[in-house]
């Protein structure tokens, strides 16, 4: 009950705070506090994703399955709901924390993505997409 409560409240306090926003305009200040919150918040969901892995790894490996069958598999609904939502949480701070110069040209914001898209995917070989997808091609890279 109060986490319905909670969730309605909050996407309430989100819609009108969005429509005063677009209807009213927002002057953007110093945004270091904001990045701070984002930072504290990704480590936080971190070590908590952290801790939840391990146990999915030692039962997979236990049962002989993969991680993702076991995690489909599990009736332990406790860890499937820490680890979804650790890892949502974790993909929307990465994506907010996105952030490109206003005077940044096209060209180097096509390159920025490219160089992001490249980093997770060795970082993270289970990857099939990343939603950033104004990537040059490779002659553009090359000057060609």
């Amino acid at each position: 009950m109060a986490a319905g409560a909670t969730l309605v409240g909050g996407a309430g306090f989100s819609i009108t705070h969005g429509f005063h926003t677009i209807s009213h305009g927002e002057n953007l200040s110093d945004l270091t506090l904001s990045y701070l919150v984002l930072a504290v918040s990704f480590v936080i969901e971190a070590v908590s994703w952290r801790k939840a892995m391990p146990q999915v790894r030692a039962e997979a490996g236990r049962l002989g399955v993969s991680r993702r069958a076991y995690v489909a598999r599990t009736s332990d609904t406790a860890l499937k709901a820490v680890l979804f939502e650790d890892s949502a949480a974790l993909a929307g701070l990465v994506a907010a924390k996105i952030d490109f110069r206003d005077e940044a040209s096209a060209a180097g914001l096509e390159i920025a993505c490219d160089e992001v898209d490249r980093r997770l995917r060795e970082r993270y070989p289970g990857i099939v997409q990343v939603f950033l997808d104004p990537t040059p091609t490779r002659a553009d890279r090359r000057g060609e």
